[in-house]
């Protein structure tokens, strides 16, 4: 199986990737968005692909069973894996579980106090993350939506860390602590370390088996701890997310047995 590698879509994590490909003596390629057409045309071989949604979407258009990609789409709306997820725990284990569906028209109604704003979709229109955000960003956020996309608004919470996981359908493959509380700064900083609690795997043991539902069979988990426990903060694709300090090795080694 070869890697396809879209070109500075995670810059800092590219040449680790990179390394541990040519480590093991991995075919793979890099190239811009655009150049994928080419790409299709020659290549004959399985390959793995990895880059920004945009990427992910033209190879989807391709219909090309070579080109693999690990992004059912559909699947990261919030609304969707929320309701699998709810099923099991009543919204317990879900970190913004008790929120709202709000269209961007509507937002400034419901900023007058800090709020945790999200795309409901799984995706970020024009780059907008999930986070914090208050009246004074009620610009930016119109800027980023149309008038009737749907926005997750839930109350502002405190976070110790943040966690990124690698699933297997239900078994945890690898991860690491990506943002942590900074009691210097009161805020939670970028902060990536290949450390992961137990209590954080026994986690995902415990709770995502009981799920019975996966959005594709390797996938990308945010978990967050705060004062009382740790609960889900997001899904993501593992095509289009960045892997920070998990350990390529076994994500790779998951991918080739998945896919190849």
């Amino acid at each position: 199986m070869r890697f396809l590698i879209e070109d500075k879509v995670f810059e800092d994590d590219q040449d680790k990737l990179l390394d541990t490909l040519e480590q093991r003596r991995i075919e793979y390629s890099v190239i811009d968005k655009n150049s994928v057409d080419i790409y299709a045309a020659y290549n004959k071989e399985k390959t793995f692909c990895y880059g920004s949604l945009e990427l992910i979407n033209k190879i989807k258009q391709l219909n090309n069973p070579k080109l693999i990609t690990s992004c059912t789409i559909e699947n990261y709306d919030c609304r969707i894996y929320y309701n699998h997820f709810s099923s099991y725990s009543k919204k317990r284990f879900i970190f913004n579980g008790w929120s709202g569906i709000v269209k961007a028209k509507y937002i400034d109604k419901h900023l007058e106090h800090p709020k945790f704003v999200r795309p409901a979709v799984g995706y970020k229109p024009n780059g907008f993350n999930g986070g914090v955000y208050t009246k004074n960003d009620i610009d930016y956020i119109k800027s980023c939506f149309h008038g009737n996309d749907e926005l997750m608004v839930s109350t502002a919470k405190f976070i110790d860390s943040e966690y990124r996981i690698i699933i297997d359908k239900y078994q945890y493959i690898t991860g690491c602590t990506y943002k942590t509380f900074c009691e210097e700064t009161r805020k939670l900083g970028f902060d990536p370390s290949p450390d992961v609690p137990d209590k954080v795997k026994i986690f995902i043991e415990l709770y995502f088996k009981n799920i019975g539902w996966y959005p594709d069979d390797i996938y990308v988990v945010d978990l967050v701890e705060d004062v009382n426990d740790i609960a889900l903060l997001e899904i993501n694709a593992l095509s289009t997310s960045g892997w920070y300090d998990c350990d390529y090795n076994k994500i790779i080694d998951s991918i080739i047995k998945t896919y190849d």
